[in-house]
């Protein structure tokens, strides 16, 4: 698959490694590839490549927006076409405007497109990089309208080495999904259990 992935940092960077390793096309959407072509990563994987945002976009099938929070609507001008693509969304905190709940309402009006959906949120980027617990995958957690962006976001975290991706519901859910993030920011820094540990859902 070739994803886009919108903004070079530790999420952004740690998706696009496991994504690579498994045999995906990367294409990451920076403000300046010039500048970023000595980034290790694409020294590393001859599959990661630089472009701009909207080139990034427009080569992709899917695209993950990976960016702060306040930079969503900006990044949503500059897509350019998307409709027909999947898009995941991982940021968390606020847009910095009222008019629109949160950034999958953002990226839905701005872009028209309506495969829009929230994952990869609710954990660290250590966990991304490796999901990995005493030989057992963290969980991950999404939420969103599609159905058809689900089934493929579920997969590539699976990829990713995850236990599972579970469902939360539609677009109604995304504040669950967000609150998530703030239960493990909460026992990594409030409690102080630091960055290496993961939400699991545990079944008997």
């Amino acid at each position: 698959m070739n994803i886009a992935i919108i903004g070079a940092g530790n999420i952004g960077g740690a998706l696009a490694q496991g994504w690579a390793k498994s045999g995906h096309r990367i294409f990451f959407g920076v403000k300046d590839p010039a500048a970023f072509t000595s980034d290790a990563l694409l020294a590393q994987y001859e599959t990661i490549t630089a472009h701009t945002i909207p080139e990034a976009a427009q080569a992709a099938d899917l695209i993950v927006v990976s960016v702060p929070a306040k930079a969503v609507i900006d990044v949503a001008n500059q897509l350019g076409q998307v409709s027909g693509k999947y898009i995941i969304e991982t940021t968390n905190g606020s847009l910095g405007t009222s008019d629109f709940p949160n950034a999958v309402a953002a990226l839905k009006a701005i872009t028209g497109c309506p495969d829009v959906i929230k994952c990869f949120n609710s954990t660290g980027y250590e966990n991304l990089l490796n999901p990995s617990y005493q030989g057992e995958g963290i969980d991950m957690f999404m939420a969103g309208n599609s159905h058809e962006a689900k089934e493929a976001t579920r997969l590539l975290a699976l990829e990713l080495g995850c236990s599972e991706c579970y469902d939360l519901g539609d677009d109604t859910r995304i504040p669950l999904v967000e609150q998530l993030a703030f239960v493990w920011t909460t026992l990594a820094f409030g409690s102080k259990l630091g960055r290496n540990i993961a939400l699991k859902v545990l079944q008997r």
